[in-house]
């Protein structure tokens, strides 16, 4: 990628693409000892073609570098491999490398490694024996996780979506859950999302409200939390 003014031009290699193309694909490249650089330009699918960056719609540019786009000093992109990969993310010499690009099985069941150097004594970690506050946890590694104590949110920020575990937590089907509500209540793990299925996504909300109650929860809405997860989660 090339970046100029009438006076300075700057070419940045592009080594990475975060993004599996469904929503977008955001470039990263290295642009100093221990510095790496966010593209100011994503892939858009529905665009077929660049667009800003999720992120720096507000950016101000005041040379060619930072109109680059967004500078990680001091390695904190670390954290936005580990939540695009799988296992250890390595640093060394101020290079990123992750251990297993994507996120692949032992991003959710641990390492294989494990269960295979015991002959099979340490299990494959099994995310149903979790509690739905525990799974909900493991999915935000991913998802961006909760705020915690003292952080703030704009909950109005459209932008601010994107953090679903955070909204999950807020939301009435949680809070009345009395804990029972997990990411996979609605979301099959093993299966890409449902996006154009408003029916299939009804069902599963019918499993535990009763059709025609313009949303209340109906009687048997325990019950039917219990039904729902094993059925979600397979």
């Amino acid at each position: 990628m090339r970046v100029s003014n009438t006076n300075t031009a700057i070419v940045l290699g592009i080594e990475w693409a975060f993004g599996a193309g469904d929503q977008a694909v955001t470039f990263v490249s290295k642009s100093g000892p221990d510095t790496y650089v966010e593209h100011y330009f994503s892939y858009y699918p529905e665009l077929h073609g660049m667009g800003i960056a999720p992120g720096q719609e507000h950016a101000q540019a005041h040379d060619v570098v930072e109109a680059a786009g967004f500078a990680h000093a001091g390695l904190d992109i670390v954290s936005c491999f580990g939540c695009r990969s799988t296992g250890t993310v390595h640093v060394t010499g101020g290079t990123v490398r992750p251990q297993d690009t994507g996120v692949r099985c032992e991003a959710c069941h641990g390492p294989g490694s494990e269960h295979r150097a015991s002959r099979g004594e340490i299990p494959v970690r099994d995310p149903r024996k979790l509690s739905a506050m525990e799974l909900n946890e493991l999915c935000s590694k991913g998802h961006r996780s909760p705020p915690s104590q003292g952080q703030t949110i704009d909950w109005d920020d459209p932008w601010n979506v994107r953090y679903q575990p955070a909204y999950l937590i807020r939301s009435a089907c949680f809070l009345k859950s009395q804990g029972k509500l997990s990411c996979i209540s609605c979301h099959a793990p093993h299966s890409a999302l449902r996006r154009n299925d408003a029916a299939g996504y009804n069902r599963v909300c019918n499993s535990c409200h009763a059709r025609g109650e313009s949303g209340a929860v109906a009687a048997s809405y325990h019950r039917g939390m219990e039904d729902s997860v094993p059925a979600a989660r397979h």
